[in-house]
Parts: C-alpha cells; sequence; structure tokens
C-alpha cells in the first residue's frame, strides 16, 4: 500500500511540472551552416559560396514560450528591429517536453523549412537546427547555440 501513496504522489507532483508554464529569452546564436548551391548560393558575384561557413543570427532576440496546455510560441527580431511570431509565418509550432527541465520547440513552415529549438533549463542553452532547403534564394542547413534567461 505504501509503494501505491508513493507511486501516485509521484504521478501527481510530475503531471503538475509537465503542466506548468515556461517563458525564455535568448541572446545571439552563433554556429555553422552547409549552403546548398542554388539561388543567390553559387552565382557570379555572390557573397555566398556553397558549403559550410560560420553563421548566426547577432540580433539576438528570441523568445519561446510554452503554457499550460502546452501550446508553443516562438518569436524573433528580424534584423529591421521587427518582432516576428512564427505562426504569422505559416509556422506550425509544436511542443515536446522531454522532462520537466528540457523543451523542443519543432515548427514547420510551408516552404518546407523545419526549425528545432532545444532548451536544457540545466545548462540554461538553447541549440536551433534549422534546415532551409525550401528557401528559393538561401537553400542552407545550420546548427547554433545559445545563452537564454528565464522571462
Amino acid at each position: 500500500m505504501r509503494l501505491f501513496v508513493y507511486f501516485a504522489i509521484s504521478l501527481l507532483a510530475s503531471s503538475q511540472l509537465w503542466a506548468n508554464a515556461i517563458a525564455i529569452s535568448c541572446g545571439e546564436l552563433k554556429g555553422y551552416s552547409y549552403y546548398f548551391e542554388g539561388g543567390y548560393v553559387g552565382k557570379e558575384n555572390s557573397p555566398f559560396a556553397p558549403g559550410f561557413r560560420e553563421d548566426g543570427y547577432s540580433t539576438g532576440d528570441t523568445t519561446l514560450v510554452v503554457d499550460d496546455k502546452n501550446n508553443g510560441t516562438v518569436t524573433w527580431k528580424d534584423s529591421s528591429g521587427k518582432f516576428i511570431d512564427a505562426s504569422s509565418m505559416g509556422g506550425n509550432v509544436n511542443v515536446i517536453r522531454a522532462d520537466e527541465s528540457s523543451f523542443n520547440w519543432h515548427i514547420t513552415y510551408p516552404d518546407g523549412t523545419i526549425e528545432v529549438y532545444s532548451f536544457s533549463a540545466i545548462s540554461m542553452k538553447v541549440l536551433l537546427y534549422i534546415n532551409h532547403i525550401g528557401n528559393k534564394l538561401f537553400p542552407k542547413n545550420g546548427l547554433f547555440e545559445g545563452s537564454c534567461s528565464l522571462l
């Protein structure tokens, strides 16, 4: 009986952790991208050559949110300083909670672009994997890392 009570209390406590909302803000994202030939990549007089190169998002203002119903939003500041929401760009945002301190925001866009933000509350870091193979002007894949803080 004790085991059952302990199990029931543990289950209730863990379900409460999963029900909590979280909002984080992340700074500059640095990493590498692989640019595929196509669009402006590899064209004469283009600064973009096919292959790997250092890359990133220096505007450094990405916000990741999960509400208490497990709905996610992702917003970022573009190079003009305007905030953009992934959903407003046609993105379908899904949140996958690995545990009470690890979250993944998986976004798919109509052009085939895929973004995966993976956040660990232990390290307060986010990794962004982005697949822009559907982008006709700059087809690329990238992996970026940045530091975050709780909002």
